[in-house]
């Protein structure tokens, strides 16, 4: 089972959809500051969508984490903000840890992160639109049957303005 990783896209998400029908993946997860563009990613894919909300998704009714298990594997996902990504992952892999999650996913950085604490895999796809940290713009696919991360770099988007 192939899984799109996806944080960040602030309100720009034209032409994602053409590179994620192109990865053949099961799902869409995406770690919030775009629960709209979730949504329309959805339709113009057609796969199912996991989404929670980050920091700047104003007025969405969708939770700030959850948990799930896609292949026998359980998932904690979050935006991160509550979690003090900026400073450290501790806490993070900390609560993954309480809800027996094996992987934990989270965005709010804008930076590409694929690391192991106290035992958990923490995965932050990086932004496609926003990167920071002199990172390309990216996502990133998850094979959940051999844990093989890819990630995607896509194009800048047009007339967008780098501001980070």
């Amino acid at each position: 089972m192939k899984i799109v990783l996806i944080s960040d896209t602030h309100g720009y998400c034209d032409g994602l959809a053409d590179s994620i029908k192109q990865q053949q993946a099961d799902y869409i997860l995406h770690m919030g500051d775009g629960v709209t563009d979730a949504y329309r990613l959805k339709r113009e894919t057609g796969l199912p969508v996991f989404v929670v909300a980050g920091n700047n998704d104003y007025g969405t009714q969708e939770k700030e984490a959850l948990f799930l298990i896609l292949e026998h594997i359980p998932i904690f996902m979050t935006h991160g903000h509550r979690y003090g990504v900026h400073y450290g992952r501790e806490q993070l892999a900390e609560t993954a840890l309480q809800k027996e999650a094996k992987l934990a996913l989270y965005g709010h950085t804008h930076i590409f992160k694929d690391e192991e604490i106290a035992g958990v895999r923490l995965i932050n796809p990086g932004s496609p639109t926003l990167p920071r940290g002199g990172g390309s713009p990216s996502y990133a696919v998850l094979d959940l049957t051999d844990g093989k991360l890819q990630r995607i770099t896509v194009p800048v988007p047009k007339g967008l303005r780098w501001f980070f």
